[in-house]
């Protein structure tokens, strides 16, 4: 995986779970887990990358998948320390 699929990604998992553009998307959502999965890094993240894995190398899916939804995981972290700091 490249640094910039790598950070192209992460940017999708921030648009899916920050974005404003999808809150009228997710307030209609029917499911509850559904809407807590699009308010979750981790679990987007893990779900971007399973099926960026499955489009490119479904062998390598999961493993895409533990990718970038740590470094989603691990940005997010970054992000809070910095607007607390």
């Amino acid at each position: 995986m490249q640094l910039w699929t790598l950070i192209g990604l992460v940017g999708l998992v921030f648009i899916l779970v920050e974005g404003k553009i999808l809150d009228p998307i997710k307030a209609k959502l029917p499911w509850d887990w559904l809407r807590y999965l699009l308010g979750c890094y981790q679990c987007s993240g893990f779900w971007v990358g399973f099926c960026y894995g499955i489009w490119v190398d479904w062998q390598s899916a999961l493993i895409f998948g533990g990718v970038i939804s740590l470094a989603s995981l691990s940005h997010a972290a970054i992000l809070d320390k910095l607007q607390k700091s």
